[in-house]
């Protein structure tokens, strides 16, 4: 069999999703004899050495802790160099070499090495970059400048062996970048470990919210991919009706700041700003809610899917999803009855269900055995 060679920036023991994913990945096609390098800035550990999974750490610095838009594109251009100057002393004819998406268009800037190497490479699709990028900038230029990096990365797109998006709008936005002949394959992401609580944490207790009350939590990063202020739109009605119901914002990202300030000047009581969780303690969250919140802008549709769905389906819990309503997520949570999907500024049809949930128990317990239902069709990382 092949070597392979799995190209991210970040990977165990950092919680990143990417790094969830790919060590998971790697250790279940590890187990079933594959030879299986990991090429990123993490440097793995002893624990997880062996088994023909091996960990190279081309740039020698570790993992570089990031914050601002320059930062990142420093460290991002950093870990690129350094895997360019590594992967030629060590790639062999016949390789395949997966590469994710941190940094972005990673698998663009290796491509001509694969090919001089008669290597073949594969583009494990999280995030559409540039598009991403160009669909969030506010910057006329800085999207002018997004724009050029799209011809390179189309090439590189078709010229490898295969693509695997994690979505059905990702897949259709590729196909349109590359024609009809790149061999383009879904594989959708898995919750990266089984929801068994490693650390068992009564988060209820922690943040001094009763039983009694609906708990609706929305987890992750807080960042410009999501549309968070309708969440806030939905607490204010339901606190104006005399709902029992608490939303938890947990996490960092760009828009904290804003949404505190905003939920001040509402004056609403039934908001909670949370840190982010250690690893360890991501199942007992996901358990603690009743339901969870999902948000994607519009205009980000194709180019990301929220990996957080997958957690939340594995945990058996329901769902509201805030975003386009013509895309992959919201057609699955209709078709399975999972939850609720509704545009971003028509929010009443997501407060009529927050009210059923509190006043009605049979509406949570039948949204939660459709979850458990769809549970039993979720990829692992050995299908995968």
């Amino acid at each position: 069999m092949p070597r392979l060679l799995f190209v991210n920036r970040v990977c165990w023991p950092e919680e990143a999703a990417t790094a969830q994913l790919l060590i998971n990945l790697a250790d279940g096609l590890a187990q079933l004899d594959w030879d299986c390098h990991i090429i990123s800035g993490s440097k793995g550990g002893p624990e997880r050495a062996g088994n023909r999974l091996t960990f190279h750490q081309p740039n020698g610095r570790g993992v570089q802790t990031s914050r601002g838009l320059i930062a990142k594109a420093i460290a991002y251009r950093q870990f690129t160099n350094a895997v360019i100057r590594f992967l030629p002393n060590f790639i062999m004819p016949g390789d395949r070499v997966i590469a994710m998406t941190d940094p972005p268009l990673i698998g663009t800037k290796i491509a001509p090495t694969v090919q001089r190497h008669e290597a073949h490479l594969w583009h494990w699709v999280q995030d559409v970059y540039p598009e991403v990028a160009i669909a969030l900038s506010q910057n006329a230029l800085v999207r002018m400048a997004f724009r050029t990096l799209i011809g390179s990365r189309n090439r590189a797109w078709s010229a490898a062996e295969q693509i695997v998006p994690i979505g059905q709008d990702m897949a259709d936005l590729i196909r349109q970048q590359t024609g009809p002949d790149a061999s383009i394959d879904i594989i959708p992401n898995w919750y990266p470990a089984a929801v068994e609580p490693e650390v068992a944490t009564n988060f209820r207790e922690r943040w001094q919210i009763g039983h009694q009350m609906l708990l609706v939590i929305y987890s992750g990063n807080l960042g410009r991919a999501h549309i968070l202020s309708p969440m806030l739109d939905i607490a204010e009605k339901c606190e104006a009706a005399g709902i029992s119901i608490h939303f938890a914002f947990v996490g960092d990202g760009a828009q904290k700041d804003r949404l505190i300030l905003e939920v001040k000047e509402r004056g609403l009581t039934n908001i909670s700003f949370q840190p982010p969780v250690p690893r360890d303690e991501l199942d007992s969250l996901l358990q603690a809610a009743d339901i969870h919140f999902v948000s994607m802008r519009p205009e980000c549709r194709g180019t990301v899917l929220p990996s957080k769905f997958y957690g939340i389906m594995a945990a058996g819990r329901p769902c509201i999803f805030i975003g386009p309503q013509n895309g992959d997520l919201p057609e699955l949570i209709r078709s399975h009855n999972l939850g609720i999907a509704c545009e971003p500024f028509e929010i009443g049809p997501a407060v009529d269900y927050h009210t059923r949930l509190v006043s009605n128990p049979d509406v949570a317990e039948e949204s939660c055995r459709s979850v458990k239902k769809y549970q039993t069709s979720l990829p692992n990382a050995t299908d995968s």
